[in-house]
């Protein structure tokens, strides 16, 4: 049953099934991006100390594709720029907050971080298999 405080807001139930859904999406999504960063990190640990040109390429491809995927915690930098995994972070949490309509705005952003995580996955994939293929 819903809330009878926010139905005197207006807010329907297909209001909390339209923000249940788009939660569920943006929670997966953000757990689908943290699988990706532990498999960045895993293949970074197997570069790791290996002295040839091939493996440091790969390393530095890894390196700079984590940077997409994770805000950077270099010392220094007092207000770092918000990663991919900090955004869906974010966004989830706006829409967990209260029972309401997602924004137009919500289910945008949503769609543009999905299209940004797609991309930085087949990115992943491809260096993983490139690494695998050579091996």
């Amino acid at each position: 049953t819903i809330d009878p405080r926010v139905v005197e807001d207006g807010v329907t139930v297909t209001d909390i099934a339209e923000q249940v859904t788009l939660s569920i999406q943006v929670r997966d999504a953000l757990s689908q991006a943290r699988l990706a960063v532990a498999r960045l990190t895993q293949a970074k640990d197997e570069y790791d100390g290996q002295n040839n040109r091939r493996a440091r390429q790969a390393l530095l491809e890894l390196e700079a594709l984590e940077t997409q995927f994770v805000t950077d915690q270099t010392e220094g930098v007092r207000y770092p720029q918000p990663m991919l995994v900090d955004q869906f972070r974010y966004l989830y949490s706006n829409l967990d907050r209260a029972d309401q309509k997602p924004g137009r705005d919500a289910q945008q952003r949503f769609n543009h971080l999905r299209v940004l995580l797609d991309g930085y996955i087949q990115r992943l994939e491809r260096l993983v298999a490139t690494d695998a293929a050579a091996k």
